[in-house]
């Protein structure tokens, strides 16, 4: 029996809204945008006025101080929060947009994970369609992954903290929407990230998200817990530093950072949560060295809680190539809180020789599948008590304005990439209901779904997601459809067969999308969970309209 984990909480479902309480408790230049987890600057109706870009991000819980930590003049205009390691939901997302937007416009920057991708993505185009100027930076800067396929999609991670700051400051200057995008964009592909770690963190309510024996370490993971790429023996620091370095720069694969003598670099040594002082002073040390004995000038230094992993032992290293305009941007003022964060430290360097007191203390201005498992069972919790509280409008609907309205109820209170995708699927498919409602158009709206799901998603069938099963249900429907045969009960249960037979296939799939393509294959087991989960309601369905 796996042993509880001791943590100091009220309860796993209020930790979230209570930790952004506290953040606005301890940071007197920020406000909480009541009923939503949204982190806004204190004074964002005036900067509203200035006409100045703003500037938003966020992300799952569980990485602070990123992203509330980071809100502020000179930095962001304001953070959207999920729940602990799952993306926020689109509906949060829009209301932050609509709470900072201006006719300067508004910068999301989103880290590159499947459900960041797609819920600032539907937020971003529902204020498009109301008039509001918003552009998008993803953040992809992982040098951890060897793959050289699809799978190899970089992970955001600490390095968003870099990009955030670069934005917030262009935006203060007065910088245009577009200027400030090519400039972050462009920082983006000049920097690089990699993780270790010693031992896996523990999510509230959920336990450990890897288990890791005494002598090995993980190299390569990623900041929501997920495993790394390899694993190696525990070794002396300075050996962890060359294995580091070395992946990161390695050019036999396409996610390393060129670094070469004489290049001019900033490096972000990011606690991920339970990583002594000591530790981190002592590799800040061997980095600084290793770099230095390969000719390369290192600028800045930053140490510190920047975006954690709850508590896991380990540490990332950001480097990123310096030029006059990013030193600029980097070095401009700002409030926010965590920036300058009271364990932070800070090297300024020029051209080698160091510059003020060397090292300076910064004063503030004021197992992956059971994390899965836990936040998929809080996510159907939330979407089942929402669609039964609507269980009376929703009967009263029409076909495609039932489906419609579905597709906003799962938006609102299913977050992660399920709750992106589910509202893309149903949004598609009531579009296509609404202009050929006839039953016999309900594979057109089941394909018309998969496509949505397949054009903003990024997987294709075949790929162990969600879409394998809905996949396997469309090719049974189709044939009868070309046949212009009455479609009746017996070829839905045919399709539900087979969604269900595909779905447990996905446990012999090679992940190619989603999450579990980011980590190391073997420790991808099992059917994949949102398939298992469309199998589930597929069937659900089939019970139900059988009873009919």
């Amino acid at each position: 029996m796996a042993r509880h984990h001791k943590q100091f909480l009220n309860s796993v479902g209020t930790c979230v809204d209570e930790m952004l309480e506290g953040v606005v408790a301890l940071n007197p230049c920020v406000k909480k945008l009541k009923g939503h987890r949204v982190i806004l600057r204190g004074d964002v109706e005036e900067y509203r006025q200035t006409s100045r870009v703003a500037v938003l991000s966020g992300g799952g819980s569980g990485h602070e101080p990123f992203a509330a930590g980071y809100v502020g003049q000179g930095m962001l205009t304001g953070a959207i929060a999920g729940s602990v390691f799952t993306s926020p939901p689109a509906s949060d997302i829009f209301t932050a947009i609509k709470a900072v937007a201006n006719p300067a416009g508004v910068l999301l920057i989103v880290a590159n994970y499947t459900g960041d991708r797609i819920n600032f993505g539907i937020a971003a185009e529902k204020a498009r369609s109301r008039g509001i100027h918003v552009e998008t930076v993803t953040v992809a800067e992982d040098c951890a992954l060897t793959s050289v396929d699809k799978t190899a999609g970089r992970r955001g991670l600490c390095g968003i903290i870099l990009v955030q700051k670069i934005a917030g400051a262009l935006a203060e200057e007065g910088h245009c929407l577009e200027e400030i995008v090519e400039v972050t964009a462009k920082a983006v592909k000049h920097m690089g990230t990699i993780g270790i770690s010693l031992s896996p963190c523990h999510v509230p309510g959920s336990g450990a998200t890897f288990q890791i024996p005494d002598d090995e370490m993980e190299l390569g993971l990623g900041v929501h817990g997920e495993p790394g790429v390899k694993r190696i023996k525990v070794c002396q620091a300075d050996s962890i530093t060359a294995i580091m370095i070395d992946h990161m720069t390695s050019s036999s694969t396409n996610s390393h950072i060129d670094i070469k003598s004489g290049d001019n670099v900033m490096i972000v040594l990011n606690n991920l949560g339970g990583t002594s002082s000591l530790e981190l002073c002592l590799m800040s040390r061997s980095i600084i060295n290793y770099l230095e004995s390969k000719g390369v000038v290192v600028e800045r230094v930053m140490v510190g809680h920047f975006m954690t992993s709850l508590d896991m032992a380990g540490f990332s290293l950001t480097i990123m190539h310096l030029d006059e305009q990013r030193i600029a941007c980097i070095d401009s003022a700002t409030n926010a809180m965590s920036w300058h964060c009271q364990d932070s430290l800070v090297r300024y360097k020029n051209h080698g020789q160091p510059r003020g007191h060397g090292f300076v203390e910064c004063q503030a201005d004021s197992q992956e599948q059971i994390v899965t498992k836990r936040n998929e069972e809080t996510s159907q919790d939330n979407v089942k008590q929402a669609i039964l509280s609507s269980r009376d409008s929703l009967v009263a609907m029409g076909t495609a304005e039932m489906i419609g309205a579905l597709a906003g109820i799962v938006g609102e209170s299913m977050g992660g990439s399920s709750g992106g995708l589910y509202t893309l699927f149903l949004t598609a498919a009531s579009r296509r209901l609404q202009s050929h409602p006839e039953a016999t158009h309900w594979v057109d709206a089941l394909d018309a779904g998969i496509q949505a799901v397949c054009r903003y998603g990024g997987a294709e069938p075949g790929d162990r997601t969600m879409l394998d099963p809905l996949h396997a249900a469309l090719a049974t429907l189709k044939p009868a459809q070309s046949k212009q045969e009455v479609l009746d009960i017996s070829h839905f249960r045919q399709a539900v067969e087979a969604a269900e037979d595909k779905a447990v296939e996905t446990g012999l799939m090679e992940a190619r999308a989603g999450r579990a393509s980011y980590v190391n294959r073997d420790l991808v087991k099992g059917v994949d969970p949102g398939a298992q989960a469309v199998a589930i309601w597929l069937r659900a369905a089939c019970r139900a309209y059988d009873v009919d």
